[in-house]
């Protein structure tokens, strides 16, 4: 895992009340979340030291326009000299949703210079960038950077290290002013999510279940631990600190609490992931995501007319039986489909003298699962975020990581 160097968090506020039946009710007090980014600086030289300390001295109602360098643009065709308008890649226009001013960062690798350019942006429109003044020189695919360039204060700081008596090292914090934008990018790049994504979506889930949207991204593994699970429940402890306790218990279900690391491969994903947090509004609106562990393991092959999963442990019902709202279940296959259906009723049944756990589900299959055939039965929880937060940790301008944490809740 390369080291993180740039970080950028997005951050709603909810305020959650939660009923004695578990039902909640959700109240978004932070209509556009709060944008902040940190990136990790180190100088090389005394003159960058001395920088470093001064902009750690900054006063927080100083301004800055800072370019999001974890999030830059790429032209699609050479810009020819004397020109407003800039191509670019579309894959990156939601890069610039929000900013009035770009910085362009032309490396010419024959003379070994760099340029800095500073536009202010007259209009966004599918896929092109009209600038408000010409630009006198040509810019050419292969060595020109597009930065979009947002106002920023700066947070304080709370320590750096002197590497030596010329050197320094600091994580300086910016925090987004967040200025209505007087444009736009157009409607579908800043709302609408790119699904065109090879690897995405693998299992060919649907995006929304009755109109309640589906988290398509799913755990690489690539360590142990990148999916935990804690179980929670509605209750009370009443301890009066005498040593006895008691506990209230406010309803009979359980609630799971998920967290995966996701990695984000691409700045599709990683537009996305971020478009999924702000629809969602951090905790306010709930979503549906698959556990992905394998939480029943089929025995028998399920005919399309049967509505009756039979497994290895027997004593499922003994643990869900009594919980008060019924979940879904998604059946994930080998040959890249996924199936999900309501589970009504646990039970068991002795077959041949053994004793299987039995679900019953609400419909029939609509299709012959063969046992052989599948890859894992999850739970397909309806959940929400636990927390307003979404952290990216940029190991490049194309690739990040962030860890989701969902806690499961009785929407219905």
């Amino acid at each position: 895992m390369a080291e993180t160097r740039i970080t950028e968090s997005f951050e709603f506020k909810t305020d959650v009340i939660t009923a004695y039946d578990g039902s909640e009710q959700r109240i978004k007090t932070r209509q556009i979340p709060r944008h902040s980014l940190s990136f990790d600086y180190d100088a090389m030289n005394l003159f960058q030291a001395q920088w470093l300390r001064g902009m750690s001295r900054i006063p927080q109602s100083d301004l800055w326009y800072v370019p999001l360098w974890c999030r830059p643009g790429y032209l699609r065709e050479d810009f020819i000299i004397h020109g407003k308008s800039l191509y670019i890649n579309t894959d990156y226009t939601y890069n610039f949703e929000g900013c009035e001013w770009i910085e362009i960062f032309v490396k010419d690798d024959y003379l070994q210079s760099g340029i800095n350019l500073v536009c202010r942006v007259d209009h966004f429109s599918d896929g092109i960038i009209t600038l408000r003044k010409k630009i006198d020189r040509p810019l050419l695919v292969k060595n020109t950077w597009i930065f979009p360039l947002f106002k920023f204060s700066v947070k304080p700081s709370t320590s750096m290290n002197y590497v030596y008596s010329n050197g320094t090292a600091v994580t300086l914090g910016f925090e987004d002013l967040l200025l209505e934008p007087s444009i736009h990018v157009p409607y579908k790049y800043r709302n609408e999510y790119d699904i065109n994504i090879e690897k995405f979506n693998q299992w060919n889930m649907p995006s929304d279940i009755d109109g309640v949207e589906v988290l398509l991204n799913s755990p690489q593994w690539l360590e142990d631990g990148s999916v935990r699970l804690q179980i929670d429940r509605n209750i009370n402890r009443l301890d009066a600190e005498t040593g006895v306790f008691i506990y209230d218990m406010k309803n009979y279900s359980t609630y799971d609490v998920h967290s995966m690391d996701i990695y984000l491969c691409g700045i599709k994903k990683i537009n996305n992931m971020i478009k999924f947090f702000n629809r969602r509004g951090g905790k306010y609106q709930s979503f549906y995501c698959p556990t992905y562990a394998n939480d029943f393991e089929l025995i028998f092959d399920v005919l399309p007319t049967s509505n009756t999963l039979y497994t290895k442990y027997t004593h499922l019902y003994k643990f869900y039986a009594n919980n008060s709202r019924k979940k879904k279940l998604i059946v994930f296959t080998k040959d890249w489909h996924s199936y999900i259906y309501d589970i009504m009723a646990y039970s068991h049944e002795v077959i041949g003298g053994i004793d299987y756990g039995k679900l019953i589900l609400s419909q029939p299959v609509d299709t012959m699962l063969k046992k052989d055939n599948v890859l894992m039965i999850s739970y397909f929880n309806r959940v929400r975020f636990d927390n307003d937060t979404l952290v990216l940790n940029y190991e490049s301008n194309v690739i990040a990581n962030t860890t989701l944490v969902m806690r499961e809740v009785d929407d219905t």
